[in-house]
This record gives C-alpha cells, sequence and structure tokens, in this order.
C-alpha cells in the first residue's frame, strides 16, 4: 500500500477543497476592515450564522446524494462549535486594533505550540510520539515562533 496514491480521485478532491478553503480564509474580515463594526457582536452574529448554515448545506447535500447518509450527532463537537462561536465575537474588536496579520498570526502560533507540545510530551491522555529527526521539529517550531 502505497503512502500517496496519486491518481486516487479523493487525492485531488481533497487537494481542491484544501486550495479553496486557504485561498478564501480571512475574506469575511477584509470588508469589515474598511467600515465601522462598532463592537462587532452583530456582525460575528451573522458571520457564525452563515457559517452554520453553510456547514447545514453540506451536511444536507452529503446526506442525500452522498450515498453514506447522515452522520451521527455528537455533542462534544457541538459543544466545540458553541466555544469556536464564543471565540468569535472577540475577532472583530481584535482585528479593529491589531489588524488582520497579528490577529491571525497570535492565535496560529499558540495553536502550533500547543499542538507540538501535546504530541512531543504527550499531555492530556495522548501517547508521546516524539519526531524521528527532533533538530527539523525544533528548526519548523522556531520558525514558526520567529514568524
Amino acid at each position: 500500500m502505497t503512502f500517496l496514491n496519486v491518481g486516487s480521485p479523493d487525492l485531488w478532491l481533497g487537494m481542491l477543497c484544501s486550495l479553496l478553503s486557504a485561498s478564501l480564509f480571512g475574506s469575511g474580515f477584509v470588508l469589515i476592515k474598511k467600515r465601522d463594526p462598532r463592537d462587532g457582536v452583530f456582525t460575528q452574529w451573522m458571520m457564525c450564522n452563515g457559517i452554520m448554515l453553510g456547514g447545514f448545506c453540506i451536511l444536507v447535500i452529503f446526506g442525500l446524494f452522498g450515498g453514506v447518509g447522515f452522520p451521527q450527532f455528537y455533542p462534544l463537537t457541538a459543544a466545540g462549535g458553541t466555544l469556536f462561536a464564543i471565540g468569535n465575537c472577540l475577532a472583530v474588536p481584535i482585528f479593529m486594533e491589531l489588524g488582520m496579520g497579528p490577529a491571525y498570526l497570535l492565535p496560529d502560533i499558540v495553536n502550533c505550540l500547543g499542538s507540538f507540545v501535546i504530541g512531543y510530551f504527550g499531555l492530556f491522555g495522548t501517547n508521546p510520539q516524539p519526531p524521528t529527526t527532533e533538530w527539523l521539529a525544533f528548526a519548523g517550531l522556531a520558525t514558526i515562533i520567529a514568524g
């Protein structure tokens, strides 16, 4: 079994979806930067509604026409979505104060550091999985922090 099957349609669909999401990531905040969003609560409420509606439409499309049926409901996942929506309420004031670059960079650095530490040391009940080439992992981590 090969690690990467280049002829697989699933691979190309995944690449296309990744490219599309990467090119559109954060584009909703471009319009907000040019206007006065006040405290941003209404803006974030509409953005969270749009995200939820988009996700629901994708769920229905794949559930009805994808041949896989509707997935099971997971309350822990719903709690994560709720925390995402609550955290999004702070996004507009942070974007207005810091700008788009630092506002994206700060949580991304925290996410990368947290993921690295959890994977390397095995925190929160996970098995530690240190990389085989440690110097390369630490060089990548240093590059992210320096960014």
